[in-house]
């Protein structure tokens, strides 16, 4: 024979316990686990400011790099009519620029349709040397996301980006470590 074991609770303790429980899951609701929580992952509603771009880490975490110049037109407000919005800034000093460590093209994410990017490399360490300045088109393997090409030598590099689409153009600048950047042949 099978016996249940039960925990016997007063009747009086009832509405105590009750109130309890129920401050407790307000207070302190259940989280998934942290194996069940997505990254954290590009995202964008169209406003009056525009999307960052989204530069993707080997480790799939991403950069978020807001744009320091741009001509953005917002979506119509309620009487139908559109804004645009032009911000005339500076790059990041290098010190400032957020950084990118990788060896191999790089992957990166806006948030609008329909839009295109270009990109400029140049060394860091040898601002003046031609051969470690390039430009280069990015790809876009499907709506949103780009891929954009390593520079051919190894090096640290100032990158700018040059984006422009239906609801404007922006700017953005970051640094790029590719590969031994202390090498011979480094830029």
């Amino acid at each position: 024979m099978r016996t249940r074991s039960r925990i016997h609770v007063p009747r009086r303790l009832w509405a105590p316990l009750a109130l309890v429980a129920t401050l407790a899951a307000t207070l302190f609701p259940s989280a998934p686990a942290l194996s069940d929580t997505p990254p954290a992952g590009p995202h964008y509603t169209w406003s009056q400011t525009p999307s960052k771009v989204w530069l993707q880490r080997p480790d799939e975490s991403f950069l978020r790099l807001k744009p320091w110049t741009y001509c953005w037109e917002a979506p119509p407000e309620e009487h139908g009519e559109s804004v645009t919005v032009c911000v005339d800034g500076i790059p990041p000093e290098r010190d400032e620029m957020k950084r990118l460590t990788s060896a191999s093209a790089t992957r990166f994410w806006f948030g609008r349709p329909g839009w295109e990017f270009n990109a400029s490399f140049a060394s860091l360490n040898s601002p003046d040397d031609e051969s470690c300045r390039s430009h280069v088109a990015t790809l876009q393997p499907r709506p949103r996301w780009f891929r954009l090409p390593r520079p051919e030598r190894p090096g640290a590099y100032q990158v700018d980006m040059f984006g422009s689409g239906p609801e404007g153009d922006v700017f953005v600048t970051f640094k790029w470590r590719v590969g031994r950047w202390d090498s011979v042949n480094a830029c």
